[in-house]
């Protein structure tokens, strides 16, 4: 489920519209996965432009037949602005429930470069493996 969850990021990129100096508007986006037919995951992004700033939040789960197999839900959110030809995050938080797992991941920025992430649980963190010795 990993994987479809990483397609709704991409979705999540990609159906953010330009930006505009009207004031306010939002955009929501329905979407659904299906294979053969049969639906295995849905999502919904709202997004919200004020200004140069923006912000992106969606939902996301198994759907269907996917659900008896693997009961995935969680959520995205996203916040930055528009500085001149980039974009500058400000904000990114994902939450999601795989079966009885719950996950976490949070990075907030400064100035566009990661100032601080939280995971929880902790992430594992493997040592480095040692070069083999010939012997």
């Amino acid at each position: 489920m990993a994987g479809l969850f990483q397609a709704f990021l991409i979705a999540l990129v990609v159906t953010v519209p330009a930006p505009r100096k009207e004031g306010l508007q939002s955009f929501t986006g329905d979407y659904s996965v299906t294979f053969l037919g049969i639906p295995v995951a849905r999502s919904t992004f709202n997004s919200t432009f004020d200004g140069n700033s923006f912000s992106v939040k969606g939902v996301l789960s198994a759907a269907g037949l996917a659900q008896i197999f693997d009961d995935t839900q969680g959520s995205v959110s996203a916040a930055g602005r528009f500085a001149g030809d980039r974009t500058q995050p400000t904000a990114f938080r994902v939450d999601y429930t795989e079966g009885k797992k719950s996950k976490m991941t949070a990075i907030r920025f400064k100035g566009g470069a990661v100032a601080k992430t939280e995971n929880v649980p902790p992430l594992k963190i493997q040592a480095p493996e040692e070069p083999a010795v010939n012997g």
